[in-house]
């Protein structure tokens, strides 16, 4: 199952696209665009919603396509984290772009984050 939506962004900045696939009790939430404050709620209800919907025991959101993500997008990422044992599925991010990986790094939540595969070979380009 495959379900867009967009979210929107603060002035200048563009707004985030929102693809849901669903196979068996995985979801994945793909982002695109720029994840700042004013995306944020509708992204993070969509996320939940999604989980909840599917019967989720997995949540993968896939971030190859967001260009940028600011401290409210990294603060919803944690959120998530930890609601995900209350909702029973394991949260995970996967395929983070450059940038994105970048930050998750440097404020330490790549490790948290990340399938411990995805970690592997795989180092940000300069």
């Amino acid at each position: 199952m495959l379900v867009n939506d967009q979210a929107k962004g603060s002035a200048g900045a563009g707004p985030v696209d929102v693809a849901v696939r669903a196979l068996d009790a995985t979801v994945t939430v793909a982002l695109s665009g720029e994840l700042d404050d004013a995306a944020v709620p509708a992204v993070e209800t969509a996320v939940l919603r999604a989980a909840e919907e599917h019967g989720a025991t997995r949540v993968r959101l896939d971030l190859g396509e967001l260009r940028f993500i600011d401290s409210s997008g990294l603060a919803m990422l944690i959120r998530l984290e930890r609601r995900s044992a209350e909702g029973g599925f394991r949260f995970s991010v996967v395929e983070p772009s450059d940038a994105v990986r970048t930050r998750l790094d440097r404020t330490g939540l790549l490790t948290l984050l990340m399938d411990s595969h995805h970690l592997a070979d795989r180092t940000p380009r300069v």
